[in-house]
């Protein structure tokens, strides 16, 4: 079953395919993490290096970060104005050497459970070789470059790397699963390892793709990662500002600064003409005492303030039995 992976290998490294990312796949490693991304209405696909090798993935005690925050990707740049329902993703990985103890196979999402892996050991090693052949096929010219995190687009929903839309890697790895690893991005898929030596499908927990953020639950214990440079923060929603309401009475003084004993004029205007008007003064920010009531109908009256009210003012007008609403006006009272 090895060898057959080193011909399949040999041969995907042969095609001329330039992708340009660095996705690590080969025997003789273990292969890094990437993810797939697909825009259903236009079978537009990202791919993207997450950076972590699924050795250090699978560590008792995980390793790094994951390269999960998509939002500033140039590439992912016109997936984050797609409808949630029109993509679909999955996330995947090969471990094909003794890197956890003598045990070998890969990981992958599953849109249901793990019954839709073959778990004998041809049935792993044939899945294997079909995420190794799509790791390769997006090398490009960066082989095995574990020091860059590249992604990409497939435009082309008829090329045979495109993804979710071809049997070369499609819904059903190249015809070995017996279900979907894809799942549309609504959806928080199940991440499992499935073991060649143990023929065993071992759950890992979760994936979830939201607003341009890739993030793991671990339900295992397995792959608790941090995102890389941390998840970005959203942009708050303002609060809207209230439109203003026009108080029950509007209310105006002229002259707004004078001297005490010296007159002035208030005009009130009333939304409803048949309610008396109560006028109030408050001084400095004090409590509002009652000044006068103003007969239904009535627009404008005189005061006289006393040497009491010197101080910075204010006039409330209020429609009679109601001290809500109200409008207010500035009068200063000077000696």
């Amino acid at each position: 079953m090895k060898v057959m992976n080193n011909l399949l290998l040999a041969s995907m490294l042969a095609v001329s395919y330039e992708a340009g990312s660095a996705i690590i796949a080969e025997t003789a490693k273990s292969g890094e993490l990437f993810l797939l991304v697909q825009q259903v209405s236009t079978g537009t696909t990202y791919y993207k290096d997450l950076g972590l090798t699924t050795d250090k993935f699978l560590a008792a005690t995980p390793g790094a970060c994951i390269e999960g925050n998509l939002t500033a990707d140039a590439n992912y740049k016109s997936f984050l104005s797609v409808a949630a329902s029109d993509l679909i993703f999955g996330v995947y990985g090969t471990n094909p050497s003794d890197y956890l103890g003598n045990d070998w196979g890969f990981v992958s999402t599953s849109s249901s459970t793990d019954s839709i892996f073959n778990k004998t050991a041809v049935g792993v090693d044939q899945t294997e070789q079909a995420i190794m052949g799509q790791s390769v096929a997006l090398n490009g010219a960066s082989k095995y470059d574990t020091t860059k995190h590249d992604s990409g687009l497939i435009t082309s929903a008829g090329d045979k790397y495109a993804n979710f839309s071809s049997p070369f890697f499609g819904t059903r790895i190249n015809l070995t699963l017996s279900g979907d690893s894809s799942v549309p991005s609504t959806v928080k898929p199940s991440f499992y390892f499935v073991s060649g030596k143990a023929g065993s499908a071992t759950p890992l927990g979760s994936w979830n793709l939201a607003s341009g953020v890739l993030q793991f639950a671990s339900t295992s214990g397995k792959g608790v990662t941090s995102i890389c440079g941390g998840v970005p923060t959203p942009t708050p929603t303002p609060t809207p500002t209230p439109a203003p309401v026009a108080p029950d009475v509007g209310v105006s003084v002229s002259p707004s600064t004078t001297k005490f004993g010296k007159k002035v004029t208030i005009t009130v205007s009333p939304k409803d003409n048949k309610k008396k008007t109560t006028l109030a003064f408050s001084k400095d920010g004090g409590a509002f005492l009652p000044m006068k009531t103003l007969p239904a109908g009535a627009t404008r009256t005189t005061y006289v303030p006393a040497k009491t009210k010197v101080g910075k003012g204010v006039i409330r007008a209020c429609a009679f039995g109601s001290t809500s609403n109200c409008g207010t006006a500035n009068l200063t009272v000077t000696k």
